[in-house]
């Protein structure tokens, strides 16, 4: 997962949406060092919640 995270440069990465509903993926993603990496707040809908904020 660092691959995917580490261009980023990131303080905090945000899982949501599909993501999260792959089993293990998101325990695997935390399993990443010196990366803090946090669940969506709105889960499945966070892609669409933010698109209709835009």
């Amino acid at each position: 997962m660092e691959k995917t995270i580490k261009p980023y440069r990131s303080e905090i990465t945000v899982a949501g949406g599909g993501v999260l509903s792959r089993k293990g993926f998101f325990a695997e993603f935390k399993k990443t060092p010196g990366y803090a990496v946090v669940k969506a707040r709105f889960g499945k809908n966070a892609a669409a919640l933010g698109a209709a904020m835009l």
